[in-house]
């Protein structure tokens, strides 16, 4: 805050600056004296944790921390791409800018990132639920269908089982009737003649069997009638038993264990549903961020987001939404292909002696290595646009595109092909401690609210057992 600023806001002769004043007082002295209030009420509230508000309260930590850590190289990247300079000659524009001033140097690199914390608060959480919901959504669809294969499978094979017995008593019987049988052979004008006849003997010995005999043959028959109703019922009943312990471990599941593992077909799957969903939250920050870091905008960017809003309305916050989306698409759906891939390789037996600490850090420098690498042409074309109003005013989606491709175009023509990677340095400084700040912080979080989450379970467990 300026000082003119400080000295508006504390000049006690201004009856504005006096009504604001009274005002935060008198709310101060209310929230203060409703908390110590019901300071036992408020004691006793219990926040239930499930898997979203984990998975949001993490992502959420994940961006807070890397805005606080690694903010400056951001914005000398910005800079970089925005003026067609290296790091070093950023640094020294800055340093003659500000007067050689600490302080002011420093205000310059953290130029809109105070407002930018509330707003990342919600793309970092929007970001990681999305992921993490695709995520079980998908591997929920894709368990279904193996289930579902494998029963179809399983019950034709116990068909199979059931009719073959069938079959066998079947086939006993056709040989017991041919062995009673006899063949008589006539001789007449239209040639020989073959007959099968009964055997009088064995007829009369079927005809007349002892009671003992009797009760086998009615015993015999009756199982071989009741045994396909026997077999089904007991299929059913095996099924039925299936499924309610399914549901049963579904509800004693571990909240740890609540993300499913896939395919590289399902990482992808989810790594682009999350970089469409993440799109349509972020553009709008980035786009007014870029320019409080790039000079553009002075003061708090969030201000100008809602005149802009106010005047033009709420389409005015995407324009430039395709390039945004150019260069937004192949840095998210890399980095969450190799963290998804890490998230399955996480339980293998050669990294069970790995801390979790480190393993995080590692996939947040591998993931955020790799989106920088694949993105980065994208990057400078975007941020040039951005910052330079070039194109962004364009209409529709191909014409959106012919105007990035333009824009491209003119850089290497004026530059060659290295201009499509100025900035690489800063950019892989700030991304890549970035990506692990990120993602230690994100996956710590969560282990840790998981943690509490298990074991408010246990305790309504617990109480559910021991009413009294």
């Amino acid at each position: 805050m300026s000082d003119h600023r400080l000295r508006a806001l504390f000049n006690y002769s201004s009856p504005r600056s006096v009504a604001k004043l009274t005002t935060a007082g008198i709310a101060s002295g209310v929230a203060a004296t409703a908390i110590l209030t019901n300071r036992d009420k408020l004691s006793n509230i219990r926040i239930s944790l499930n898997s979203t508000l984990i998975e949001a309260i993490s992502g959420a930590a994940g961006e807070v921390a890397q805005i606080a850590l690694v903010y400056p190289l951001d914005t000398v990247k910005v800079r970089c791409q925005a003026a067609g300079l290296n790091s070093r000659q950023v640094l020294a524009q800055l340093w003659r800018s500000t007067g050689g001033n600490w302080p002011a140097l420093l205000s310059a690199l953290y130029a809109g990132a105070l407002p930018a914390v509330p707003l990342s608060v919600l793309v970092g959480a929007v970001h990681y639920v999305s992921f993490c919901t695709t995520r079980r959504a998908l591997a929920k669809v894709t368990k279904a269908d193996d289930e579902a294969g494998s029963s179809s499978s399983s019950s034709s094979q116990q068909s199979g089982d059931t009719l073959q017995p069938l079959l066998e008593q079947q086939q006993q019987q056709q040989q017991q009737q041919h062995a009673h049988q006899h063949v008589i052979v006539t001789h007449g004008v239209t040639g020989t003649h073959f007959m099968p006849m009964e055997d009088p003997a064995a007829a009369a010995a079927d005809e007349a069997p002892d009671d003992t005999s009797l009760q086998d043959s009615s015993s015999s028959s009756s199982s071989s009638s009741a045994r396909p109703a026997a077999v089904a019922a007991g299929a059913v009943a095996l099924t039925a038993a299936a499924a309610a312990e399914s549901e049963a471990d579904a509800d004693a599941r571990p909240i740890s264990h609540d993300v499913g593992e896939g395919s590289m077909s399902l990482n992808m799957a989810c790594a682009v549903i999350t970089a469409v969903i993440t799109a349509v939250v972020e553009a709008p920050l980035e786009q007014f961020r870029h320019n409080s870091q790039a000079g553009n905008i002075r003061g708090n960017f969030v201000r100008e987001m809602w005149r802009v809003l106010r005047t033009s309305g709420p389409r005015s916050l995407y324009f430039g939404f395709v390039p945004y989306c150019l260069e937004s698409w192949p840095y998210d759906v890399s980095e969450l292909l190799v963290v998804g891939a890490a998230a399955d390789a996480r339980g293998a037996p050669g990294l069970a002696g790995i801390k979790p600490a480190v393993f995080d850090m590692t996939v947040g420098a591998l993931a955020g290595t790799v989106a920088v690498l694949v993105s980065m042409p994208f990057d400078v074309v975007k941020t040039y646009m951005q910052t330079h109003g070039t194109g962004m005013a364009a209409e529709g989606l191909r014409e959106s595109v012919g105007a990035f491709w333009a824009t491209g175009s003119r850089l290497v023509a004026k530059g060659g092909p290295g201009a499509l990677f100025v900035g690489l340095a800063p950019r892989l400084a700030h991304q890549v401690p970035g990506a692990m700040v990120c993602w230690l912080a994100i996956e710590s979080m969560q282990r840790h609210l998981k943690k509490c989450a298990e074991q408010q379970q246990q305790q309504q467990q617990q109480q559910q057992q021991c009413p009294a």
